[in-house]
């Protein structure tokens, strides 16, 4: 069988036919991204879907070996209802040990950058994430890596603006693990200081923790900006990730306490509200965390009577629905 045979004839942990198109955004010692197609006519007439492949080639046999059982649990039938913020495992090839999921967009994930980035822009962020993680916590999976290399900026039909998506859960730590000293998008409580050590089956993400990367993703959008580009290493971009954290004493000048306007996209009521997530989520003490369903309430109010408002009663309905199927 030729090769070109073989890439037409992949079989899912599902029983559906896939063909691989070729990579599209390989992101060097973290993951690969390979468009494909998805052949399920035995149900649809029309039932050819574009998918990408997601695999993780730094694994070694036994992350491996956690992948494939994962995997299982993961693409389950029952699990295929969920927000339009996550982005959803639809199924699963052993052979290349890789997820199926949603066509990604050409951009692929967010970078930092040194930039700028408007606080409705920055909120837009917060609201389509608090709707992932509100869903994923509810069903009783943390995530464990809410970074921007998570984070896919998708079009949407039923809105005007770009949505944003979270990939990435249940991975960490049985598959993915990261290196805990001087991350800031490591929440506090699960740091030791001088203490080198990555996720263990002794360290693992909480919902509170979730809550704290999420707000630090937030403050690098306004701080630093994002970009689109999947091209860059990922390693460097953690590298990146971890170079700048905000000061949480009250005055400091790259701090929260209050959060610094920029000199464009600091609109003052979209610019209170985004310090206003940042001082409920950025909080040392996990007990004292807010949640991401009391965050989600919050910002009902900043919505309601703004143009925003049907967008926003749409995706709370469509979380209730996922959340009941």
């Amino acid at each position: 069988m030729s090769h070109r045979e073989a890439s037409q004839n992949l079989l899912s942990l599902k029983g559906i036919l896939h063909s691989d198109e070729g990579p599209v955004g390989d992101e060097p010692d973290f993951r690969s991204l390979r468009d494909g197609r998805r052949y399920i006519t035995a149900r649809d007439a029309d039932g050819i879907r574009d998918v990408t492949f997601v695999g993780f080639p730094q694994l070694d046999a036994t992350r491996e070996e956690k992948l494939a059982n994962l995997a299982a649990d993961l693409v389950k039938p029952t699990k295929e209802a969920s927000p339009e913020t996550v982005v959803r495992y639809l199924d699963y090839l052993p052979k290349g040990k890789v997820f199926i999921v949603e066509r990604l967009p050409v951009q692929v994930s967010w970078r930092p950058v040194r930039g700028t980035t408007q606080d409705d822009i920055v909120l837009d962020v917060a609201w389509d994430l608090l709707l992932a993680l509100a869903y994923l916590h509810a069903t009783g999976t943390a995530h464990g890596d809410v970074r921007l290399h998570n984070v896919f900026p998708f079009p949407s039909e039923d809105s005007s603006r770009v949505r944003f998506k979270l990939f990435g859960h249940g991975l960490v730590p049985e598959v993915l693990s990261h290196n805990l000293r001087n991350d800031g998008y490591t929440a506090p409580e699960l740091r030791f200081p001088g203490k080198w050590y990555a996720f263990s089956a002794n360290t693992k993400p909480t919902f509170e923790s979730d809550i704290w990367m999420l707000g630090m993703v937030l403050w690098h959008c306004h701080r630093f900006g994002v970009y689109y580009d999947g091209r860059g290493s990922a390693r460097e971009r953690w590298e990146s990730d971890r170079l700048g954290q905000p000061d949480l004493t009250d005055g400091a000048e790259f701090g929260i306490h209050p959060l610094a306007p920029r000199g464009c996209g600091c609109e003052p009521s979209p610019h209170r509200f985004s310090e206003d997530l940042l001082h409920k989520m950025l909080i040392p003490d996990p007990k004292r965390r807010w949640t991401a369903a009391d965050l989600l309430e919050q910002m009902k109010m900043q919505r309601n009577y703004t143009p925003a408002e049907d967008d926003m009663k749409r995706d709370l309905a469509d979380l209730q629905a996922a959340l009941k199927g």
